[in-house]
């Protein structure tokens, strides 16, 4: 991949401690593969459930490293609880604030990226 994306920053994700990354989302697969291959530590990602029905996806994205999300208030609270006990364990937390995929990178943000960073 090496000179068709530059990958600028990566070396100030720190090593260990939890850490919350938020970027946008403009590829449905794109995004999390640069993110699994350019942050230099073991990360997990918030993605919405259906992410595992993906071959291709479950195949660089193993269960273990999805934080699931699902529809729902109830289900998004128990998603939060996730997000801050990753972040508890000192894990690195990916979040795409768009939700889903907008093509453009440029969807609505949702508020679930700042509420986690504020309650985490």
């Amino acid at each position: 991949m090496r000179g068709l994306i530059d990958i600028v920053g990566a070396d100030r994700v720190p090593k260990t401690g939890p850490v919350l990354l938020v970027a946008n989302h403009a590829s449905r697969i794109l995004d999390a593969l640069i993110m699994r291959w350019s942050v230099p530590r073991k990360t997990k990602f918030v993605a919405h459930t259906d992410i595992l029905d993906s071959l291709f996806l479950s195949t660089f994205l193993t269960k273990e490293m999805i934080i699931p999300i699902e529809d729902g208030l109830q289900a998004w609270k128990c998603s939060v609880d996730h997000c801050r006990a990753a972040l508890d364990e000192g894990h690195a937390v990916v979040i795409f604030p768009e939700g889903r995929a907008m093509g453009n990178g440029h969807g609505v943000y949702r508020t679930g990226a700042a509420y986690v960073a504020a309650h985490a």
